[in-house]
């Protein structure tokens, strides 16, 4: 039986549908209490709700479980105690194999997230399980949070000065999950979740220029500015000072780690999912829409596109 923490947010939404998409069997997902179960009832897959916070219901949704899959985003949220209740309760029921969704940031990273995900690993290391660590660098999902629509207003206003990014994508997470747990590995391993490419917003605005057939520019702005304006449209503080730690690592060069793990990684999984897909009698007889996904990666143009011009 294999947990997922989160569905309900990128990746872990992404990482179930690619799940089903490939008819794996012995899923089961944790749901907050607020959430609606009957919305999964179409699936073959095993609902629990419950909170991290809460031991019986982590108890019971790691109940028979080998795999779990830490998907909890801390982007706004510290989650260090609840991830210290999640291992506590898998080194209680036997969970044999973790994957964790790590930040890309570590050492003396000035980002709060990155900084609690850096905790995070160790107590995961610490707690003898064999692990994954897959550490991500920001989502292409996480555009719109730092950029807002910039086709409304021809600008993005931003406080990342120079910094450039090397984005992932969800999808690019969920196939490289589903490529660990058809092969679980006995040995534990960090692997860097990072594109071969880095942006800056420049090259951002560029890039919406060229697709929107508009003019788009990007004009750097104060830390305290973007701050005023978070707090202005009214996100919470704590939030705000989540999201302006994010705006300085990226401003200090931070997320321009460009990698081909993930490249091979997905390589990998692509001809892994060609061999699948040609034991299936609808691949010879080139029915196309039953083929089996390749696992090609979206680049920024394809996913600007989907989000702004859709």
């Amino acid at each position: 039986m294999t947990l997922i923490t989160d569905v309900q947010n990128a990746p872990g939404k992404q990482i179930l549908n690619v799940f089903l998409e490939q008819q794996t069997d012995n899923i089961r997902i944790l749901l907050p209490p607020q959430a609606n179960a009957s919305l999964y009832d179409a699936w073959n897959i095993d609902v629990v709700t419950g909170s991290l916070n809460t031991h019986p219901s982590l108890d019971k949704a790691l109940n028979k479980v080998d795999t779990l899959i830490i998907t909890h985003s801390n982007f706004l949220s510290d989650l260090r105690k609840g991830y210290i209740n999640l291992l506590y309760s898998a080194l209680g029921t036997g969970v044999k194999y973790i994957i964790y969704v790590s930040s890309i940031l570590t050492g003396n990273s000035s980002c709060i997230p990155a900084q609690e995900n850096v905790e995070t690993e160790t107590a995961i290391r610490n707690s003898g399980i064999v692990y994954t660590i897959l550490r991500r660098n920001i989502l292409m999902e996480q555009m719109p949070i730092f950029i807002g629509n910039p086709l409304s207003s021809g600008k993005i206003l931003f406080p990342g000065g120079n910094g450039r990014i090397s984005f992932t994508s969800s999808d690019a997470i969920a196939r490289v999950v589903t490529y660990f747990i058809r092969h679980k590995p006995k040995v534990s391993a960090t692997y860097k979740i990072s594109s071969a490419i880095s942006y800056s917003f420049t090259d951002i605005a560029n890039i919406l220029s060229a697709i929107s057939e508009m003019p788009i520019c990007y004009s750097p702005v104060e830390r305290s500015f973007f701050r005023k304006s978070l707090l202005t449209d009214s996100i919470p503080p704590t939030w705000t000072d989540r999201i302006v730690s994010v705006a300085k690592s990226i401003e200090m060069n931070e997320f321009d780690v460009p990698d081909f793990t993930l490249f091979r990684l997905l390589e990998r999984a692509k001809k892994e999912q060609e061999k699948i897909s040609k034991r299936s009698l609808s691949y010879w007889l080139g029915r196309e829409q039953e083929r089996v996904h390749t696992g090609k990666n979206k680049n920024l143009s394809d996913y600007l596109k989907e989000v702004y011009l859709s």
